[in-house]
C-alpha cells in the first residue's frame, strides 16, 4: 500500500496545480484569514461503513440502481448475460481506512452468493474478494452467514473474520461466475461494514448506518435458498402460512419472473389482508413487471393500511412521477408530509415533480424550503446534499454544500462532499481545487492527515479518469 500511496500522492497533487493554473473560477466560498479548527466526521469505534456506490473504481455497471429501501438510496447491481472481452471479471475496488488493529467481522447487504455444490439451486453469482493486492479468497452460500433480508433481493451477509493493521487498506470484489439457474452474471451489493465487537457501540450512543441488520446474529433466514418445487411441496403442507408465499415470491423476484412473484404475493396478502409490508410487495412486483398504473393502486392501499411506511409514500411519488402523472405524484408527498413534515426526501422529490411538471415557481419555492431547513446543522446539509446526488441533480447538491460551508465553514466533512459533487457533475478541474484548498484552511493534525489521504486514494483515480495529466479538461 505505500507504494500506491506515494504513487497516487504525487499524482494528486500535479493534477491539483495543473487545474488551479488553469482556471479562475472560485470552487470554494471564500476563507476567513484564521486556520479552522476542523470538525471532524463523526465515527462510531470498532465500526467501518463503505456505500457500495463510493467504488474507487468498478464495471458492475454504468452507474448505480436508485433504490429508496437501499443505504443511501442506491446499490451496485451487476446483471447481465454477457462477459466481458478475454474472460476478464467483474469487480468493485473499495479504500478504507482502520483506526486500531483488531479482529473485524467482514459484512455487506446484498445478493448472497451462489452455491458451490449442485444440490442447492444457484439464484446470484459466487464472488472472490482480497484485502491489499492480497490472495483471492472464494466465497460461496456454503461459506457465509446470512443475518436477515431488508428488501427483496438485499440481505445481510456475514463473509469472515479479519485480522486489520491500522492504516489504509483496498478490498477488491470479483464476480467471473454465472448463476447457474439461467447463465446469468448477478450479484447486488449496497452497502459494505467491518466491525470489531468488542469495540463497536451498537446502542445508539454512536453513529450507526440509517440501514443497518437490527439483529447481527438473527439466524433465522440462514439456510440455503429453496428450489421452486421446494416451495410447491412446501405449499402442500402449509397452504395456510402466508410466510410460504412471500418467500416463494422473493425467489420468484430474484430470478426475475415478477408474474409468479406477484401471484404467490397476491396469495399470501389473501391469508393476511391487513399485512402492510406484505401488500408493499405487491405494489413492487407490480411495477417491476411493468403494470404501473396498477402498481400505483397497490400504493395507495399500502398507505391506506400503513400511513407510517415512509418508503412506500417515497417510491409511490417517484412512481407516479416518472409515468408523467405528476398531480398524484405531489397528491402522494403532500400526504406524506402530513405524517413526516421535516423530511427532506419528501421535500426533494416533491420538488422535482413540480420541475418535470414544468410548474418552475412552485419548484424552486420547493427546493428553498428544503435547503433552508438543511442549513439549521452541517449534518442536514449533508444529507440533503446526499438526496440531491442519488436523484442525479449533483449541481444542486453543489450549491448546498457551499451554503453549508459559509454556515458551517468548520465542518470537513461538507468541503470533501462537495470535491465528490464536482466530480459528478464533471467538473473534476473545480473538485481539485476545492481538494488544494484544504491543507491551506485547517489547522494542521495527524487526524487531518488520515483524512485527506485517505480521500485522495479513495478520488484518486476518479481524477485521474476526469482530468487527465495535461488533458484537454486541465
Amino acid at each position: 500500500m505505500k507504494k500506491s500511496i506515494s504513487a497516487r500522492g504525487i499524482l494528486v497533487p500535479l493534477i491539483l496545480l495543473i487545474a488551479a493554473v488553469v482556471f479562475g473560477q472560485e470552487a470554494l466560498p471564500r476563507a476567513s484569514l484564521a486556520m479552522l479548527d476542523p470538525i471532524f466526521p463523526p465515527e462510531n469505534p470498532g465500526l467501518i461503513q463503505i456505500e457500495a456506490e463510493s467504488a474507487v473504481s468498478t464495471n458492475f455497471a454504468a452507474e448505480a440502481t436508485l433504490n429508496y429501501a437501499a443505504s443511501g438510496y442506491r446499490a451496485l447491481q451487476l446483471n447481465r448475460y454477457t462477459g466481458l472481452y478475454g474472460d476478464a471479471a467483474f469487480y468493485t475496488e473499495f479504500v478504507f481506512y482502520v483506526g486500531p488493529q483488531g479482529t473485524y467481522e467482514f459484512w455487506y447487504g446484498g445478493t448472497p452468493p451462489g452455491p458451490d455444490e449442485d444440490v442447492f439451486p444457484s439464484y446470484s453469482s459466487p464472488f472472490t474478494y482480497s484485502i491489499d493486492d492480497g490472495p483471492a479468497q472464494k466465497i460461496s452460500r456454503e461459506q457465509v452467514v446470512v443475518a436477515s433480508g431488508y428488501t427483496p433481493g438485499f440481505y445481510w451477509v456475514f463473509v469472515d473474520t479479519l485480522e486489520l493493521s491500522s492504516g489504509v487498506h483496498k478490498l477488491r470484489i470479483e464476480v467471473s461466475e454465472k448463476r447457474r439457474h439461467d447463465g446469468k452474471y448477478l450479484f447486488y451489493l449496497d452497502s459494505i461494514f467491518f466491525i470489531d465487537r468488542g469495540r463497536a457501540d451498537l446502542s445508539g450512543a454512536a453513529p450507526i448506518p440509517a440501514v443497518f441488520p437490527e439483529d447481527l446474529d438473527d439466524r433465522s433466514v440462514d439456510s440455503p435458498f429453496k428450489s421452486v418445487n421446494d416451495f410447491r411441496y412446501l405449499i402442500t403442507l402449509e397452504p395456510n402460512n402466508p410466510l410460504v408465499y412471500v418467500e416463494f415470491s422473493l425467489i420468484y423476484s430474484l430470478i426475475g419472473d415478477y408474474l409468479n412473484a406477484l401471484r404467490n404475493i397476491n396469495k399470501a396478502l389473501l391469508l393476511d389482508p391487513e399485512n402492510a409490508d406484505v401488500a408493499l410487495l405487491a405494489a413492487k412486483y407490480r411495477l417491476w413487471k411493468g403494470e404501473a398504473d396498477e402498481a400505483l393502486k397497490a400504493y395507495r392501499r399500502v398507505l391506506d393500511m400503513d400511513s407510517e411506511m415512509k418508503e412506500g409514500w417515497t417510491e409511490a411519488g417517484k412512481v407516479a412521477a416518472w409515468i408523467g402523472k405528476y398531480d398524484e405524484s405531489i397528491s402522494f408527498y403532500r400526504d406524506a408530509l402530513q405524517a413526516f413534515p421535516d423530511d427532506l426526501n419528501l421535500k426533494v422529490n416533491m420538488a422535482l415533480t413540480y420541475l418535470w411538471a414544468s410548474r418552475v415557481t412552485e419548484a424552486e419555492r420547493t427546493f428553498s424550503q428544503a435547503e433552508s431547513s438543511a442549513l439549521k446543522s452541517g449534518v442536514a446539509v449533508l444529507e440533503l446534499g446526499e438526496i440531491y446526488i442519488a436523484n442525479g441533480y449533483a449541481d444542486r447538491a453543489i450549491d448546498v454544500y457551499a451554503q453549508g460551508i459559509r454556515e458551517f465553514p468548520e465542518h470537513i466533512e461538507l468541503y470533501l462532499e462537495l470535491e465528490r459533487a464536482y466530480l459528478e457533475a464533471g467538473r473534476a478541474e473545480l473538485s481539485v481545487d476545492v481538494h488544494n484548498q484544504l491543507r491551506e484552511r485547517f489547522v494542521e493534525s495527524e487526524r487531518l492527515d488520515v483524512l485527506l489521504d485517505t480521500f485522495e486514494l479513495e478520488q484518486g483515480p476518479k481524477l485521474s479518469d476526469s482530468c487527465p495529466l495535461g488533458g484537454a479538461e486541465c
